[in-house]
């Protein structure tokens, strides 16, 4: 069974379908069935800043660090030179990017008291 994301109450759902499989779908399920599956994901929005901080940084890194998976893959590159690859990655930005995502994260978990 591959996970679902829901946006109404499962409830809603299993009242269409015969009661041993509503039981049964209510045991193995392991979340509230009446919170959508994955809503903790959602982050707070960007300020202003950050999006424009975001945009100028991540089209480049984005290309840089598929460019370097796709060089590892192929044997183009070596893991022994990681850290060379990790500072050019901090020079393109990452640094300002993980900045950026941790703060929305400390922003929402600040919001769930």
């Amino acid at each position: 069974m591959f996970p679902k994301r829901r946006f109404v109450p499962m409830e809603n759902e299993i009242s269409v379908v015969p009661e041993n499989k509503a039981e049964f779908q209510k045991e193995i399920i392991s979340y509230s069935p009446t919170v959508p599956l994955g809503n903790e994901n959602y982050l707070p929005v960007m300020t202003s800043e950050q999006v424009e901080t975001r945009l100028g940084i991540i089209t480049d890194l984005k290309t840089r660090s598929e460019e370097l998976a796709t060089q590892l893959i192929l044997g183009q590159a070596s893991l022994d030179n990681w850290d060379t690859y990790i500072e050019e990655l901090k020079a393109l930005g990452l640094d300002q990017l993980i900045e950026i995502d941790q703060s929305r994260l400390d922003r929402y978990m600040a919001s769930l008291g």
